[in-house]
């Protein structure tokens, strides 16, 4: 009996280790994934400031507000202050503050159902 205990006590404490262990890896990948999306974001805004500029083709509306929904939506907002695109625009100066609103309303929500 005392040697099942140790097992049980074993395999509880492997569970937790393996459960923290998967955490730091989703916490690791959810990084990368916001420093990706944000140089996008970046890139991407940049870039249709640049097409606007000489006259080219332009990145659509629908992609910077896609891009600022999959959470580049801070960046890109300081980026179009930063070099002055889309500043005149309503659209995304109230839309792009209002993902970043509901993104954190999600988060909060997340983390009160995990708790």
């Amino acid at each position: 009996l005392p040697i099942f205990e140790v097992y049980n006590l074993y395999c509880e404490q492997t569970f937790i280790w393996k459960c923290k262990y998967c955490l730091y890896k989703i916490i690791y990948i959810l990084m990368v994934y916001a420093v990706v999306i944000n140089i996008i974001a970046i890139v991407i805004t940049v870039k249709d400031k640049e097409a606007a500029r000489h006259k080219k083709w332009r990145i659509s509306e629908k992609t910077l507000f896609i891009i600022a929904a999959l959470s580049g939506c801070i960046t890109m907002y300081i980026t179009m202050h930063l070099i002055h695109h889309k500043t005149q625009h309503k659209r995304f100066m109230i839309g792009i503050p209002v993902i970043f609103a509901c993104e954190i309303f999600v988060c909060i929500a997340i983390l009160e159902i995990c708790r």
